[in-house]
């Protein structure tokens, strides 16, 4: 079975290595002209010119604190509102010198139909409810006893004399 797995795998291998070649065969490309080498630049003498810069601190930060520098003076501006216009302006109606003067409304006249009269029916009257039987019982329970919790020092003193004892009989 195990010579079933490797003779597969190297038919794999072979696979993939005849698809790279033949890849790399379609995909070749003439080669480029080589140009003639430029010519040699010309060496110049390289000065530097070191200048220190000025010690303005007012203008720029002596670290990389980015709030160093900033005027004090200038105020950042404020913030521009949008022009709203989903609400309609309210300053005439609030602003009106003349109420307009309230219409008396007139009583309106509405006919009702006349109701029949109702028609009472008597109901039967319902049968009385049996007496419940009364409940059974239930026998009081014993009160739990009463366990006393042994003197603190009592219980140091045991719990100290069981390593003692421990300790004699590792020692011995």
């Amino acid at each position: 079975m195990s010579g079933a797995v490797v003779f597969v795998f190297g038919l794999c291998a072979l696979s993939f290595a005849a698809g790279c070649g033949l890849t790399a065969y379609l995909l070749r490309r003439e080669p480029e002209p080589v140009a003639p080498p430029a010519p040699p630049v010309p060496d110049l003498e390289l000065r530097l010119d070191i200048v220190w810069p000025p010690e303005d601190y007012a203008t720029k930060p002596i670290h990389r604190n980015p709030v160093m520098g900033l005027p004090v003076t200038e105020r950042p501006p404020e913030p521009v509102r949008p022009a709203l216009t989903l609400v309609p302006d309210l300053d005439p109606v609030l602003n009106d010198p003349e109420p307009e003067p309230e219409v008396a409304a007139e009583p309106v006249v509405v006919e009702v139909p006349a109701q029949p009269e109702p028609v009472v029916v008597e109901l039967p009257e319902p049968a009385p409810e049996p007496e419940p039987e009364p409940v059974a019982e239930v026998p009081a329970q014993p009160e739990p006893p009463v366990v006393e919790l042994p003197d603190p020092a009592e219980f140091r003193q045991r719990y100290l004399r069981t390593f003692e004892e421990a300790r004699k009989r590792s020692t011995t």
